[in-house]
């Protein structure tokens, strides 16, 4: 027996590929938790080498072909499931012990006859024609909680809650990548357009009267209107920053040039078009943008300057105190022989000094306080 190098104990090892082996335990554990987490995968995907050095790629029931039939019937029924949750035409038997799946066809949909397995008789009634067994009132408040607190894959519409992690999110649905703050809770977003989309009515409406209002009110008016365009210029670009990022994952699912070129036009054309009908909205709406956008550079031209300041500062004087050496701390190193000699040189010195002054060396010794290193 040897040592197997993911769980590190001796054990029958089995051969996965060419020089890779590992016990079944750990072989299954692994082929396991991929077919768990991906519901694409089937027997016959391909899945790399657990071993982080090799580069080989093989089906899934090519890795397992080594393992007991137990294991294998459990990876066999794992791939079964993920099969028939992706086609639409399979039902699975609800029944525990049966464990087998049929075909359902059109005219089942509306149909109040119950299902019936053939292989263990068990009858059940399927959302597809007796409907779901929740009351309309809890599937709405089911679907408005979902709205909330979760997004939808823009590729598949699979529900997906992030609870913390990067900005790039996979989806176990379609087997694709997407940044999560490109993509909207949509129950937020409805609300949103709930009360903006009547509130900007009525702004449009009275603008032209706010304006003039504003001029003939003094400064507290002007201030007011100022503020007015600073929030719609900030939300504006809140909109464009994700409607940028919405559009590039749109991108991804064309490969054609002629096609991605199309869609760039089109949906660079549709902002331009709605920021000059904003102005048969809001008269001259673009000359309090243009000066709050420059007042935000300018804002932020300051702020990376004192940013990079504060940082260049912090890295000269890190620097310094680097070139200085560490601090002693009042730690005194041991002496050596040379730093004795230098002191007894030292001393012999101030005594020929004040002999030179008179004074009685011998008595000077007698009353001198013993002086100890620290």
């Amino acid at each position: 027996m040897d040592i197997c190098l993911i769980c590190y104990e001796e054990k029958p090892l089995i051969t996965v590929h060419d020089s890779c082996r590992y016990c079944a335990d750990c072989v299954f554990g692994w082929l396991y938790t991929l077919a768990i987490n991906n519901k694409n995968i089937n027997g016959f995907t391909l899945a790399a080498c657990p071993t982080q050095s090799c580069v080989q790629q093989r089906i899934m029931v090519s890795f397992s072909s080594e393992l007991p039939d137990t294991l294998k019937a459990q990876l066999n029924d794992i791939y079964f499931r993920n099969y028939v949750s992706k086609t639409s035409d399979l039902l699975e038997c609800p029944n525990p012990s049966c464990g087998r799946a049929g075909f359902t066809i059109s005219s089942h949909f509306g149909c109040r006859t119950p299902f019936e397995c053939e292989y263990c008789e068990h009858q059940w009634t399927h959302p597809i024609i007796g409907g779901s067994s929740d009351s309309a009132c809890q599937r709405f408040k089911t679907y408005i909680v979902k709205e909330f607190i979760s997004k939808r894959c823009p590729h598949c519409q699979t529900y997906i809650i992030r609870n913390d992690g990067c900005n790039t999110v996979y989806c176990p649905g379609c087997d694709k990548r997407f940044p999560w703050v490109s993509v909207f809770r949509r129950g937020w977003l409805m609300l949103f357009l709930l009360l903006f989309t009547p509130a900007f009515a009525v702004l449009c409406y009275f603008y032209k009267d706010i304006v003039d209002w504003a001029d003939e009110n003094g400064l507290i008016a002007e201030i007011g209107l100022w503020a007015l365009h600073v929030v719609l210029f900030h939300m504006c670009i809140y909109f464009m920053v994700r409607y940028v990022a919405t559009v590039r994952i749109c991108l991804e699912n064309y490969k054609s040039m002629v096609a991605r070129g199309g869609i760039i036009l089109f949906t660079a054309a549709i902002p331009v078009a709605g920021l000059i009908g904003l102005n048969y909205l809001l008269q001259d709406y673009y000359k309090f943008w243009i000066s709050i956008g420059v007042a935000d550079l300018l804002i932020g031209a300051v702020v990376v300057a004192l940013v990079g300041a504060c940082f260049i500062f912090i890295s000269i004087r890190q620097l310094i105190e680097l070139s200085r050496g560490p601090p002693q701390d009042g730690i005194s190193a041991p002496l050596t022989i040379n730093d004795e000699a230098r002191i007894g040189d030292n001393k012999d010195i101030k005594e020929v000094e004040e002999y030179k002054n008179g004074d009685d060396i011998e008595a000077h010794r007698e009353h001198e306080p013993i002086k100890s290193l620290h």
